[in-house]
Protein backbone atom coordinates (compact mmCIF):
# COMPACT_ATOMS: atom_id res chain seq x y z
CA UNK A 1 0.00 0.00 0.00
CA UNK A 2 1.42 3.97 -0.88
CA UNK A 3 -0.21 6.64 0.83
CA UNK A 4 1.20 9.34 -2.35
CA UNK A 5 2.63 12.76 -0.73
CA UNK A 6 -0.01 15.38 -1.69
CA UNK A 7 0.45 19.63 -1.85
CA UNK A 8 -2.56 21.29 -3.16
CA UNK A 9 -3.16 24.87 -4.16
CA UNK A 10 -5.44 26.84 -5.73
CA UNK A 11 -3.64 26.32 -9.14
CA UNK A 12 -2.60 22.71 -8.88
CA UNK A 13 -2.32 19.41 -7.31
CA UNK A 14 0.83 17.72 -7.01
CA UNK A 15 1.14 13.98 -6.02
CA UNK A 16 4.13 12.17 -5.30
CA UNK A 17 3.70 7.81 -5.27
CA UNK A 18 6.02 5.72 -4.34
CA UNK A 19 5.40 2.06 -6.65
CA UNK A 20 8.61 0.24 -6.23
CA UNK A 21 11.39 -0.18 -3.75
CA UNK A 22 13.40 -2.87 -2.91
CA UNK A 23 15.03 -2.69 0.63
CA UNK A 24 18.07 -5.04 -0.65
CA UNK A 25 19.34 -3.92 -3.57
CA UNK A 26 20.52 -0.21 -3.88
CA UNK A 27 19.22 0.42 -7.00
CA UNK A 28 16.45 3.05 -6.08
CA UNK A 29 12.88 3.55 -5.48
CA UNK A 30 10.44 4.19 -8.56
CA UNK A 31 8.08 6.97 -7.99
CA UNK A 32 5.45 8.28 -10.16
CA UNK A 33 4.76 12.29 -10.21
CA UNK A 34 1.74 13.33 -10.76
CA UNK A 35 0.79 17.34 -11.88
CA UNK A 36 -3.10 18.23 -12.21
CA UNK A 37 -3.31 21.89 -13.21
CA UNK A 38 -6.38 23.43 -12.30
CA UNK A 39 -8.22 20.94 -11.11
CA UNK A 40 -10.25 23.34 -8.30
CA UNK A 41 -11.68 25.00 -11.42
CA UNK A 42 -13.46 21.55 -11.58
CA UNK A 43 -14.70 21.46 -8.34
CA UNK A 44 -15.63 24.92 -8.71
CA UNK A 45 -17.41 24.52 -12.24
CA UNK A 46 -19.20 21.22 -10.86
CA UNK A 47 -20.88 23.57 -8.18
CA UNK A 48 -21.78 25.80 -10.67
CA UNK A 49 -23.77 23.50 -12.22
CA UNK A 50 -25.53 21.69 -9.33
CA UNK A 51 -26.48 25.63 -8.75
CA UNK A 52 -27.64 26.47 -11.84
CA UNK A 53 -29.63 23.41 -12.57
CA UNK A 54 -31.48 24.11 -9.28
CA UNK A 55 -32.24 27.81 -10.06
CA UNK A 56 -33.61 26.72 -13.56
CA UNK A 57 -35.90 23.81 -11.96
CA UNK A 58 -37.06 26.42 -9.32
CA UNK A 59 -40.88 26.54 -9.80
CA UNK A 60 -42.46 30.06 -11.16
CA UNK A 61 -44.44 31.83 -8.21
CA UNK A 62 -46.72 33.71 -11.10
CA UNK A 63 -47.54 30.28 -12.62
CA UNK A 64 -48.39 28.97 -9.08
CA UNK A 65 -49.94 31.38 -8.20
CA UNK A 66 -52.32 31.34 -11.79
CA UNK A 67 -52.97 27.49 -10.97
CA UNK A 68 -54.23 28.38 -7.63
CA UNK A 69 -56.27 30.76 -9.21
CA UNK A 70 -57.83 28.73 -11.86
CA UNK A 71 -58.73 25.99 -9.88
CA UNK A 72 -60.80 27.99 -7.03
CA UNK A 73 -63.00 29.26 -10.29
CA UNK A 74 -63.99 26.52 -11.65
CA UNK A 75 -67.93 26.75 -12.09
CA UNK A 76 -70.05 23.87 -10.52
CA UNK A 77 -73.45 23.26 -12.22
CA UNK A 78 -76.07 22.99 -9.60
CA UNK A 79 -78.69 20.84 -11.79
CA UNK A 80 -78.38 19.28 -14.17
CA UNK A 81 -82.10 18.75 -15.47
Amino acid sequence: MTIPGVRSSFADDFYVLLVGWEPISTGGATFKVYLNPLINFVWLGGMIFILGTLVAAWPDAEVEIERVRQTKQVPAVVGAD
